[in-house]
């Protein structure tokens, strides 16, 4: 006898449906040859291990109705139709004097062919009275998969009448259910196989019960079964939303929460998509035939925006262009972080762009700006120019002036300073 906490036969085509650890169990006769035990008339039983820890929520049983819990097999049907349900029935106690039936039951769209296969589709649970109770209850019933077709449900009903006992005892009996099935393996075939084995009464969340008629080595499958959803039935609930409030209104405010973030993450994407587009400046001459474009970058520190009006002049080795006011009718230009692209136009080409020269007029509320750096960009020679600052443009800040002209910047300078630059932000 060997027991393997991995399973070992991992190239079988139904490898992947055992779960469990896997037991070996192997006779031999004197001269250590193996015996071929097979069609024994007692099964053996063998109780296999599960792998791992399962977390898993009973559902309560309402003993004051029927207890339905429903599955939708349409597209599993012909897998689970080789496994076997195990629906438990646990109980704490029983506070009543007599004992508790409980009918378990099977219902499908198709009642006629499931008791035509199987004469027993339904059984019945005892659950003892207090004085031979002596702490916890569990019951297996177990349900061959071949009897359920494309709609069917699990139904718990309670035997008997609910005045008699004189207690309610919802809460106290819960339930779970999983689809179980016994493996063995094949030598001649290597692969797992279900002939010769079957599910046993005592299999349960941490062991699988297996009776088979021969020796071989043996793993067990293990399936939770995933309850459907009934949305009739979920919006039928929500006429009885006094009984518990908190839990809806926190839903509805979750929500109410995720449409104004939505509402204002919305707005911000249309802002910065706004702040992407290249400011055409009122003062171009519309006759004008060469275009540069200038990215302005606004320090990230408090208070680097400026409320006061900016003004640029771009100086070439071939001429300059005209002051130009950095304005835009539809937002506020030079705030904080901001990287604004402006359209300069030039009756004649500068050639390479040697210095800038911007200033403000200190006028606003906050005039104080932090200026970072300037990338000017040729769309005719496609030659990029940058203009390192780094400095406040402030009367109060700084170098106390707010009119400043910047010097084109070496490559061992932009590496010095460790700036990046990107070219196709002003294209």
């Amino acid at each position: 006898m060997a027991s393997f906490t991995n399973n070992p036969y991992t190239w079988g085509s139904k490898s992947h449906e055992v779960t469990s650890s896997i037991a070996e169990l192997v006779l031999t006769s004197e001269n250590s040859t193996e015996l071929n035990m097979l069609q024994l008339p007692t099964p053996i039983s063998i109780y296999i291990p599960r792998k791992g820890r399962i977390n898993f929520k009973d559902k309560l049983i309402d003993l004051g109705k029927n207890t339905v819990v429903r599955f939708n097999f349409t597209g599993a049907l012909k897998q689970i139709s080789m496994k076997t349900l195990v629906v438990i029935i646990k109980s704490s106690w029983n506070e009543t004097e007599e004992e508790v039936k409980l009918l378990v039951s099977i219902n499908s769209d198709n009642e006629t062919s499931i008791a035509d296969q199987s004469g027993n589709w339904s059984s019945t649970v005892v659950i003892p009275p207090r004085d031979s109770l002596n702490s916890s209850f569990t019951a297996s019933v177990l349900f061959p998969g071949y009897l359920f077709t494309a709609n069917s449900s699990i139904n718990i009903r309670r035997l008997g009448s609910l005045e008699k006992s004189g207690l309610d005892l919802a809460g106290n009996i819960s339930m779970s259910t999983f689809l179980a099935d016994c493996l063995h393996w094949d030598t001649l075939e290597e692969d797992w196989k279900q002939n010769g084995c079957q599910v046993g009464p005592d299999t349960s969340l941490i062991q699988s019960h297996c009776l088979c008629s021969h020796l071989t080595s043996f793993g067990g499958g293990f399936i939770v079964m995933p309850n459907s959803l009934n949305i009739a039935e979920a919006i039928l609930k929500f006429a009885d939303f006094w009984s518990n409030p908190i839990v809806i209104i926190c839903i509805c405010m979750l929500f109410v929460i995720y449409f104004l973030v939505l509402i204002c993450a919305w707005r911000l994407d249309k802002r910065n998509e706004a702040m992407t587009v290249a400011v055409q400046l009122a003062d171009n001459d519309p006759f004008d035939a060469y275009i540069y474009n200038v990215l302005i970058i606004t320090g990230s520190r408090p208070g680097a925006g400026t409320s006061a009006n900016v003004t640029i002049t771009l100086y070439g080795s071939e001429g300059n262009s005209e002051p130009h006011l950095l304005y835009c009718p539809d937002r506020h230009v030079c705030g904080r972080g901001a990287m604004d692209t402006f359209i300069i136009k030039t009756a004649e080409p500068l050639g390479d762009i040697l210095k800038i020269r911007v200033w403000h007029d200190n006028s606003g509320s906050h005039p104080a700006w932090y200026l970072s750096r300037i990338l000017a960009y040729d769309t005719s020679s496609d030659n990029h120019y940058y203009f390192l600052c780094n400095n406040w443009l402030a009367i109060d800040l700084g170098t106390g002036e707010v009119d400043v002209t910047l010097k084109v910047a070496r490559e061992h300078d932009i590496k010095l300073k460790r700036q990046l630059f990107t070219r196709w932000s002003v294209r």
